[in-house]
């Protein structure tokens, strides 16, 4: 096309001589060429052309065109489109001022020499709207940072920088230096909160005058650098302040171990967090950094520090109440931390109330299981024992031992110890209870009889003893049996005696097994109440007739005796049957005749047949009452139940005994009980 235009140009020489005009040269000397030639109108400029015939004798320094709106473009230009030095007989060039569509304009080409100026006639046309100023590069560093400078180099800039101005991605820049050739600014630091990535396109809108031109680069930002100071210890509320350079950007993101936690604040030169973020609880986290978009990955540069307690503190737990422990570094309330720790390495359970820094608040419920009453516990924070302990006593006569897994089965029998072990029945099952160390519940056998209602089960010579009872038709049961919990072997043997089905006193005397009253219903017209004493001949399996009870049995005394041992002596508990009292005997040896010991204002009836034994003294249950009968001097007192305590539940349960110790089962807890500890 262009070669095509240059030819029409040579071939039109004739009829498009220039009218030129001399200043103050001879014009052999001057320069001759064609008139502008419009070779393409668009909206990104006006592409014109001219032809040189002479260069003339002078020394041509530019060339160009001049339009105007006037068609004196030499007088009055609006802009000026030019190149240094000596053109080719054929040169054009592009003008990108601007210029209105549909407006009329006039150009005229030019050479300037050392001595003058020479212009063609001018050519008008009607413009199509161009782009002004034109932009060849833009330059900046390879990776760049808020305040660095940044190049733009073109032509037909207007001169100095009163017209221009530059934003980025609508950020106003700072621009520094303008001219006809080019602009120089400053990224503005107001790019930070749109900054996400460490490479971004962004938007550069370069304005001079009326004309608005926009740009897109690609800038990589320069790495933060971080000072790492390393490693540093901390407590769990510390704040820890990062610092280094090139931090800003649209968000700053702190990560331990990956996971993203939130930081205080970030600045270009510092970022806060705290050490130890709820949400990931770590010891010694994986610290990394995101700035812009890129994460940079310091490592484990910090830890939290052991949490210490105050040397000697002792604390009495009263359940429910709160207790204070001192010292420095205590967790956040969070789960899984501020671990109470004994010296066998058992946790114990508790409720936190408060904490802080310094001070641990906790309570403790008196359904939580303790590993033993008192000792001494430790803090732990990951897997860290505190270097300090404090010593612990809980004050409450009920202490929960064991909780075992949803009962299947309801508790039928009273209770009796052997050894170690705990026994009682449920139908036709016999389990048993560990009454140390785990406490572990087990199975021991199935028996050959449900048990009923009032079916006795006892304990003496290391063998159990179980018969008698009611039926469920209200009938007296008269098998017997006899259970060997070593060998757990069952023996069947001699029926109880006609007309003696529920004793009220049974205890073992010599070796053998003693029976009195009671009451007895064979048959609805066989039925009442019996004075009658029976000894059974445990080698012999036999049962031998005794002399009958000096007193009457009848309905308001047939209750089973309290029948228990102190000193090898055997001692009763009895109601009285005219004034419901409650009367201490002691069994004469020799002559089987129970002696009076004293009398209580006491009008309940017994719970359970069960009386536990603490030094010197015996413990009854009552239906709402609890006492504690001095068996040096038979007196007595009430005892406080606790009905504040949900383990006084406890005391509606079976009682086993294991030397010094009590323990309550009741439905699947089994309840210590300790009456030297707050009672």
């Amino acid at each position: 096309m262009k070669a095509r235009i240059i030819a029409l140009l040579v071939l039109g020489v004739s009829v498009f001589y220039s009218c030129q005009k001399e200043e103050d040269v001879k014009p052999a000397t001057n320069p001759r060429f064609s008139v502008a030639q419009i070779q393409e109108t668009n909206t990104q400029g006006i592409s014109v052309a001219a032809n040189v015939f002479d260069y003339g004798s002078d020394e041509i320094i530019e060339y160009g065109f001049a339009v105007s709106v006037l068609p004196q473009p030499k007088i009055q230009p609006l802009s000026v489109t030019k190149k240094s030095g000596k053109p080719e007989l054929f040169f054009d060039l592009v003008i990108t001022s601007s210029l209105t569509k549909g407006v009329t304009y006039w150009v005229a080409a030019f050479i300037k020499t050392n001595k003058n100026i020479v212009y063609s006639e001018p050519v008008s046309f009607v413009s199509t709207g161009s782009g002004g100023f034109f932009v060849e590069k833009i330059n900046f560093k390879d990776e760049v940072y808020y305040g660095d400078t940044v190049e733009v180099i073109g032509n037909n800039f207007s001169d100095g920088m009163a017209n221009k101005s530059v934003s980025v991605s609508d950020a106003e820049a700072q621009v520094i230096y303008g001219d006809q050739n080019g602009i120089k600014f400053i990224l503005p630091k107001e790019l930070a909160n749109q900054i996400n990535k460490k490479n971004l396109e962004l938007s550069i809108k370069i304005s001079d005058g009326v004309l608005e031109k926009e740009f897109k680069r690609v800038f990589t930002f320069v790495d933060p650098i971080f000072e790492v100071q390393g490693f540093q210890s901390f407590n769990f509320g510390d704040t820890l302040t990062l610092q280094g350079s090139f931090f800003l950007g649209q968000d700053i993101f702190v990560k331990f171990n990956g996971n993203q936690i939130q930081p205080i604040s970030t600045s270009e030169n510092e970022i806060k967090f705290k050490v130890f973020d709820l949400n990931h609880p770590l010891e010694k986290p994986n610290l990394t950094i995101n700035v812009r978009g890129k994460d940079y990955n310091l490592g484990h540069i910090f830890g939290i520090k052991p949490t210490i307690v105050n040397p000697g503190q002792e604390i009495d737990v009263y359940f429910f109440s709160s207790s204070i422990i001192a010292g420095e570094n205590f967790a956040p309330d969070l789960s899984g931390f501020n671990q109470l720790i004994d010296e066998n390495g058992f946790q114990i359970p508790f409720n936190m109330v408060f904490v802080n820094q310094n001070e641990l608040h906790i309570n403790f419920n008196s359904d939580y299981i303790f590993p033993q009453r008192s000792g001494k516990f430790f803090i732990r924070n990951f897997d860290k024992l505190s270097e300090n302990g404090v010593n612990y006593k809980i004050i409450s006569p009920l202490f929960l031992v064991a909780k075992y897994n949803e009962q299947q089965y309801g508790i039928d029998s009273e209770s009796i110890v052997l050894g170690n072990k705990g026994y009682f029945v449920s139908e036709d099952k016999l389990y048993s209870v560990l009454l140390e160390s785990n406490f572990n519940q087990s199975l021991e056998l199935q028996i050959p009889f449900y048990f009923h209602n009032s079916t006795m089960f006892r304990q003496f010579g290391g063998k159990i003893y179980m018969g008698g009872g009611v039926s469920d038709e209200g009938f007296d049961i008269k098998t017997f049996y006899e259970i060997d919990p070593i060998s757990k072997s069952v023996r069947k043997l001699a029926d109880f005696p006609e007309n003696f089905g529920r004793p009220t006193k049974i205890y073992e005397h010599n070796g053998d097994i003693i029976f009195e009253g009671g009451s007895f219903q064979n048959s609805p017209e066989q039925q009442g109440f019996t004075n009658k004493r029976y000894k059974y001949l445990v080698q012999q399996d036999a049962w031998a007739k005794l002399d009958d009870l000096a007193e009457s049995v009848d309905f308001y005394n047939f209750q089973e005796d309290l029948i228990f041992e102190y000193k090898n002596e055997i001692f009763a508990l009895r109601n009285n049957a005219t004034t419901y009292r409650k009367e201490l005997k002691k069994l004469n040896n020799n002559t089987l005749l129970w002696e009076n010991l004293a009398i209580y204002d006491v009008y309940e009836s017994f719970r359970m047949n069960e009386v536990l034994i603490f030094k010197e003294y015996a413990y009854v249950r009552f239906q709402s009452l609890f006492i504690k009968i001095n068996l040096e001097n038979y007196s007595f007192e009430y005892l406080n139940t606790h009905p504040s305590n949900p383990l006084s539940l406890g005391f509606r349960g079976i009682l086993l005994q294991n030397n010094d110790k009590g323990y309550f089962h009741y439905g699947d807890l089994l309840i210590e009980y300790d009456p030297y500890f707050g009672n």
